[in-house]
């Protein structure tokens, strides 16, 4: 059976916007850099700049609300029909991929632990039935233990289909009061930074920071979604595209001051978003740059792949060549060969996993959406 063509399926989405692959792109090199970054020692200056490149994850989540928009809007309102069909699309859109890195990496911890009496992501004496169940259903991002297990970095697209969840709500109650998005992240600041001490009294313990629950929660995430929604809304008016790209460089200064601190958790994601809609807004009117469109591309299965690749590079090269990694040139070149294994691998799954399964999402809602014109027709009086 030959592989579905990435054409063929653009044919049957919404508009596609190059410069939004592009990002993409250049969001899943962010995420691998901050990975490479944990074998290097902490006073080589890449290390400590490489931890920035967490906020990739900010960047996925501002393009996705982004994208999300333009392909609502075609609808001038949403009945039930329409709320079928955009779940299934999107369940479509990342289910399949997803389980298959939840089994790979079920059974790449059990092995490694077994052969090297270690593993390094999840202990399988962590494993849990609720942890396996929330993943499958994707509600590991409303319970604090499974939030990140399994699936390293599957907090992301836990967070992700929670948004999904929230979003026809969300477009259609500001579609036309887009300034409503300004007022919901007013809310949604303080209501996460109040989260660790509810989470305290239900009896999860866990200082807030950078890797806690609280950050990974969808309310502590949800203003970086929110400033995709107002990127839509905004992005042609000539004040908004000055000020947006006129802020980058004050807007950087700041999450690099509240990165390190122990109350940036809750203020980072929202400055992190706001910062990506500044650059956004520049690289859209950039030449464009294939290479870097062809990463993003296949972005979804680089940011699952390349766990796997970065770590068993790094084991190689702590084993077999650690003068190596004393020198920071080492870090570009280790992460030079990540990106490169991690996308070739990652164009197999885009197009004989991810591909296919976009389009049957398609054919699914296609059918789902006939089946109830068929039925419309047969219900009207003679």
């Amino acid at each position: 059976m030959s592989p579905i063509s990435s054409s063929t399926v653009a044919a049957q989405a919404p508009k596609r916007f190059a410069y939004v692959d592009e990002l993409r792109g250049f969001a899943v090199l962010l995420v691998a850099f901050v990975h490479i970054g944990f074998y290097f020692d902490e006073d080589m200056g890449i290390t400590h700049i490489s931890r920035y490149g967490q906020y990739g994850v900010q960047l996925f989540f501002m393009l996705s609300a982004f994208t999300l928009c333009h392909s609502m809007d075609r609808l001038p309102r949403m009945g039930q029909g329409d709320y079928q069909a955009f779940f299934i699309k999107r369940w479509f859109r990342i289910a399949p991929l997803y389980f298959c890195a939840l089994v790979f990496y079920t059974l790449y911890s059990l092995a490694s632990h077994q052969l090297f009496g270690k593993t390094p992501w999840t202990e399988p004496s962590a494993f849990s039935l609720g942890g396996f169940l929330t993943n499958l259903t994707f509600t590991h991002g409303l319970w604090p233990p499974a939030v990140n297990q399994v699936v390293p970095g599957g907090w992301s697209i836990g967070c992700e289909f929670l948004f999904y969840s929230l979003f026809p709500f969300l477009f259609f109650a500001t579609r036309n009061r887009p300034w409503l998005l300004g007022c919901l992240i007013a809310v949604c600041i303080p209501m996460a930074s109040a989260l660790p001490k509810v989470l305290s009294t239900l009896g999860w313990l866990e200082p807030p920071g950078n890797d806690s629950f609280a950050y990974f929660s969808v309310i502590n995430q949800l203003p970086c979604f929110l400033m995709g929604m107002i990127y839509f809304h905004f992005k042609d008016q000539k004040v908004f595209r000055f000020l947006g790209i006129g802020m980058m460089a004050p807007l950087g200064v700041l999450l690099a001051v509240l990165h390190p601190q122990s109350f940036g958790w809750n203020f980072t994601p929202l400055v992190a978003g706001m910062l990506f809609v500044g650059f956004a807004l520049l690289i859209e009117v950039l030449p464009r740059f294939q290479i870097l469109a062809r990463i993003g591309e296949c972005s979804f299965s680089i940011y699952l792949v390349h766990f796997f690749i970065t770590w068993n590079l790094g084991v190689l090269f702590l084993r077999k060549f650690p003068a190596f990694l004393s020198q920071p040139l080492s870090a570009l070149a280790i992460y030079a060969a990540v990106v490169i294994i991690s996308y070739i691998v990652s164009r197999w799954t885009y197009q004989h996993i991810e591909l296919r399964s976009i389009a049957k999402g398609h054919a699914v809602a296609g059918s789902l959406k006939e089946k109830r014109k068929l039925k419309m027709v047969n219900l009207r009086p003679e």
